[in-house]
């Protein structure tokens, strides 16, 4: 499905991996290496964000038909328990689809399927910058 962009360097880092849609919820797969651990052996908020950073943003470049991208303007995340490291689950889908601003919501499942985080993404879509300027 998804044929121009590869994952960026923090998704292949993530092992990050889209796996369907289906009535409008896209889903992906990702793994927490040991990498993203905080001091208590758990992933780190940041790399919790970055992943459902990760996963709205290509949610975004899907709807876009894989000719825009998502350029932040905004995004907050609620944590609601603690995530082990390992395999995660995330669950995405379009709020609001539109030409200047297009919010998306994500939602991050530990290995449980327990509700782990949840983020709301403000975006500009954005024309794609010539491949050969890009990481």
């Amino acid at each position: 499905m998804i044929k121009k962009l590869q994952n960026s360097p923090s998704g292949k880092f993530l092992n990050f991996k889209f796996m369907k849609e289906e009535n409008g919820i896209f889903f992906f797969e990702i793994i927490f290496p040991p990498e993203t651990a905080s001091p208590l052996n758990l992933v780190q908020g940041g790399m919790i964000d970055a992943a459902l950073d990760e996963a709205t943003s290509m949610t975004a470049y899907i709807a876009f038909k894989e000719e825009k991208l998502p350029l932040t303007t905004d995004h907050h995340v609620l944590f609601h328990r603690p995530m082990p490291l390992g395999k995660a689950t995330i669950q995405t889908k379009i709020i609001k689809y539109g030409k200047t601003v297009t919010t998306i919501e994500g939602k991050l499942f530990d290995q449980n399927e327990k509700l782990v985080a949840t983020m709301l993404h403000t975006a500009l879509p954005t024309n794609i910058p010539n491949q050969s300027n890009r990481l």
